[in-house]
């Protein structure tokens, strides 16, 4: 009769026990699953927006470190003529016609990729050093030419993925003739898309995309250097800056 009784209680209290129904653990899955894409949505566009974040930082810093050497350099410009025989526009430089700025511009493609050529007298406090001409003379005058050159095609590139760099040549000039022998060229920047310069002429009070006056500098100088992103290909960025004369 006890074991009866005691049987019966475990029995009722067993079946008062009830675990989750199939549609309540369903219901647990559905919320767990929305709760796990809705953060995983929330982390990628974290990890998207840093990511964003880091290429505008990069390409601030490439423009900026850029636009500063440019600014430099060409505030230090001179009233001397580019070396003799040096082409500008199809105009030779002589003695009787005297380029002190240089500035040309190429229309053949989507961007512009012009070059500009001008002297300096502050070579040795200000760019790259001193330079010791063939009769052993300390030279300050240097010509200095920034310019877009094609970049080779490297390992996996396809045909259509042209890259270009922003080249920087920098010659010493002794007795009016560049000393080619001393000579440096090296590259700025990897990936350059434009480089475009304006030149401001007040005489005729308009800017030009092409500078070649006689004995005469411009008023300002105005120039655009553009670099795509490191992640997106399609995105530019751009940054302007001006020098006056």
């Amino acid at each position: 009769m006890i074991k009866y009784y005691f049987k019966s209680r475990i029995n009722k209290k067993l079946a008062s026990e009830q675990g989750f129904t199939f549609v309540e653990i369903i219901m647990a899955i559905s919320i767990l699953a929305i709760m796990m894409v809705t953060t995983q949505g929330i982390l990628i566009q974290i990890m998207r927006g840093t990511k964003t974040l880091n290429e505008v930082r990069d390409a601030d810093l490439i423009l900026n470190n850029v636009t500063n050497r440019l600014n430099r350099e060409l505030s230090l410009a001179q009233n001397e003529s580019l070396p003799l025989e040096t082409e500008c526009n199809s105009n030779t430089v002589t003695d009787g016609y005297k380029i002190f700025i240089c500035g040309e511009t190429n229309e053949n493609k989507e961007f512009r990729h012009d070059s500009i050529s001008f002297m300096s007298r502050k070579a040795k406090q200000y760019l790259r050093g001193k330079y010791i001409s063939k009769s052993k003379q300390i030279s300050d005058l240097v010509y200095i030419k920034y310019r877009v050159e094609k970049a080779q095609r490297e390992k996996g590139e396809k045909i259509g993925d042209d890259k270009y760099w922003l080249i920087r040549d920098e010659i010493p000039v002794v007795n009016k003739e560049l000393q080619k022998d001393y000579r440096m060229t090296f590259p700025v920047i990897k990936g350059i898309t434009e480089l475009k310069f304006r030149y401001y002429d007040k005489d005729e009070e308009k800017w030009q995309d092409v500078w070649d006056k006689r004995n005469n500098l411009p008023s300002l100088i105005e120039f655009t250097i553009k670099i795509p992103g490191s992640n997106n290909q399609e995105k530019i960025y751009q940054h302007t800056s001006m020098v006056s004369f």
